[in-house]
């Protein structure tokens, strides 16, 4: 995505994705790891932000200018090849930084105070130095100018959210098809380009018909019940996710190695 006002997120941040990868990263050098998320701006101790993977556990990095950066690894496992759910918040006052994983409370770590707000280009799969490229599957991005509560993360991250919802700057729902055009369902239209041109091509990210799970639901008898392509089926024994769940109408970005996402 192309640098924009509100991209240039000062205050505290937000962060969301959906992942499915079996990629781990293991230099100890956090940004020679795979890129998942990158507001990167070179140099260390840049005002600046990233996401990358390393040991199989989702990095949350954000620059101390004068200082360095400030990495924090969370413990949690994504590199199984299922669908989880990844949060990141940093409160600007405190510095204070989160990694959710599932909804449940990951670590918790310093990091520098004041403003992160650099005029880089967003890019998601890769960074921006064009390579550590990521291998796996994202879907449902947002971007948030406030300090997400562990209570909104979880009860928002199977949910689409309106575009007017307070604090939402960003929102890639990764539905288009036909496109190379990534829409960003905030009402900032931070829309984003897959790849490196503006039309279709064989590098460009490749979409699947591959999504999250949705949770289950509690039915009148007391049975759970399974979300399966938007049809609610009785389940009656205690609910387990299946191997995979799909919806037919979302699809899934998986970046190839050699694209960029870039938006404006």
């Amino acid at each position: 995505m192309f640098d924009s006002r509100s991209l240039r997120i000062a205050g505290d941040l937000t962060v969301e994705f959906w992942v499915k990868t079996t990629q781990t990263g293991a230099n100890p050098e956090w940004f020679h790891n795979p890129v998942i998320l990158d507001k990167d701006a070179e140099g260390p101790g840049q005002p600046d932000w990233a996401v990358v993977l390393r040991n199989s556990h989702v990095v949350w990095e954000t620059g101390n200018p004068g200082a360095g950066d400030d990495a924090l690894e969370g413990t949690a496992v994504i590199s199984n090849g299922v669908w989880h759910h990844v949060a990141l918040t940093r409160n600007a006052t405190t510095g204070e930084k989160r990694i959710y994983m599932d909804g449940v409370l990951d670590v918790v770590g310093p990091g520098a105070t004041g403003s992160l707000a650099n005029t880089d280009p967003l890019y998601v799969g890769i960074g921006n130095r064009v390579f550590n490229a990521f291998q796996g599957s994202l879907d449902g991005l947002r971007l948030w100018g406030v300090e997400r509560t562990q209570d909104q993360i979880e009860a928002g991250r199977f949910v689409t959210v309106a575009e007017n919802e307070p604090g939402l700057i960003a929102d890639w729902r990764c539905n288009e098809t036909g496109t190379d055009v990534l829409r960003d369902y905030s009402a900032t239209g931070n829309f984003g380009r897959l790849g490196e041109r503006y039309n279709i091509d064989p590098s460009d990210p490749r979409r699947v018909r591959d999504i999250p799970l949705l949770p289950p639901l509690l039915g009148p008898t007391g049975h759970f019940y399974q979300v399966v392509s938007r049809t609610i089926l009785p389940t009656f024994l205690p609910w387990a996710p299946p191997p995979q769940s799909r919806i037919s109408r979302t699809e899934a970005c998986v970046p190839s190695k050699s694209a960029t996402h870039r938006g404006h």
